[in-house]
């Protein structure tokens, strides 16, 4: 009384071969697996795909040559005054335009302007030829005189 309409010993037997069959595809397929794990690619030097690129000179001299210039200008900014120092950086580093540093801060916006102004104004007098400098990418005339005050 089987599914398939065939005697219970020929229905064992070919259930008893797939079993078996089935185990040999699971050892082959695992043989495969560990061999494939064990091979070792080969790669060819003038192969395109496994080439890594050096970064140029010149765009590593620039990252040295704006990160000397941006230090300069932290360094000086540092000597500052409290107040110019914290409106300064305050500015700079948040995207708060001056009405909105006003009125966080309750300090009057005309007196934040002209803070602004001064640092900016000194700044520029200090670090002019350097940015110069920098912005013609002549980083080895980035000096020290911002420092030198």
């Amino acid at each position: 009384m089987g599914f398939f309409n065939v005697s219970d010993a020929m229905a064992l037997g070919l259930i008893e071969g797939a079993d078996m069959a089935f185990e040999n595809i699971r050892v082959q397929e695992k043989e495969d697996y560990d061999n494939a794990k064990r091979k070792v690619n080969k790669v060819r030097l003038d192969d395109q795909e496994n080439f890594t690129q050096i970064p140029d000179i010149s765009e590593m001299d620039e990252q040295v040559g704006y990160n000397e210039f941006v230090t300069l200008v932290d360094d000086h900014i540092n000597n500052w005054r409290w107040y110019d120092k914290t409106l300064f950086r305050l500015y700079r580093d948040t995207d708060m335009s001056i009405r909105k540093i006003a009125d966080e801060t309750k300090i009057s916006w005309v007196s934040i302007y002209n803070t602004l102004k001064k640092c900016k104004e000194e700044l520029r007098e200090l670090f002019d030829e350097d940015y110069l400098d920098l912005k013609y990418k002549e980083y080895e005339r980035i000096t020290t005189k911002g420092q030198e005050d």
